[in-house]
């Protein structure tokens, strides 16, 4: 079966409006992640300090573990969506069968899996691009702030995501605890995001 991640973006942006078994929220906060991871790529490829002694070598590897999260992010826009075929087929039985409905309650699990992946790998890009703002240069840092933005939507894209699927099911304690872990992660990593923001922001207040 051909790749989403494959297509060009014309069949791409095509394939969510028509397409059966086409990409949705979990991929498309998949396909943002890593073109947050690009543009944090890019903020380092153009920035001269990273030429310097004191930053080459830990440039080095934010361009390395940025490279890897950008490829991954692209594999896990398929990944959600197979993720979501059993959801899907279980949705149309009847639920009112014991084993329908213990498969239905599975695949609600299993479609929360690939969205909270998505989340702690947006973490990991938002960890990178805070301290390559730090030695990036100025020119690059609007990048890095649209990054930051970028990850922060896909930070409230997975947790509505997954919101949308624990209201379901029927272990509510497993279900507090999918919306516990998003609410705690986002509310660690969004302040360090705004003081990003608001420090780019300062450099370019006219």
């Amino acid at each position: 079966m051909e790749k989403f991640a494959d297509k060009n973006l014309k069949d791409f942006n095509r394939g969510v409006s028509f397409s059966e078994n086409q990409p949705e929220c979990g991929s498309i906060a998949a396909l943002c992640g890593s073109l947050a991871s690009s543009l944090g790529i890019a903020s380092l490829s153009f920035s001269e300090e990273c030429n310097s002694s004191s930053s080459e070598t830990s440039c080095s590897g934010y361009l390395t573990n940025l490279e890897t999260l950008r490829t991954y992010f692209l594999f896990l826009v398929d990944e959600d969506i197979k993720s979501r075929v059993p959801l899907d087929k279980s949705r149309s039985t009847d639920l009112s069968d014991p084993d329908n409905f213990d498969r239905y309650q599975a695949s609600l699990r299993m479609a929360c899996s690939i969205p909270t992946e998505i989340m702690y790998k947006t973490l990991e890009c938002v960890d990178l691009l805070c301290k390559i703002s730090e030695i990036c240069a100025p020119s690059v840092l609007p990048s890095i702030g649209c990054s930051l933005l970028i990850c922060s939507a896909v930070l409230k894209s997975t947790r509505l995501i997954c919101l949308s699927n624990a209201r379901s099911m029927r272990d509510r304690i497993y279900a507090k605890t999918v919306s516990r872990e998003f609410e705690i992660n986002f509310d660690s990593v969004q302040p360090r995001i705004d003081s990003v923001l608001s420090k780019i922001e300062e450099q370019f207040n006219p």
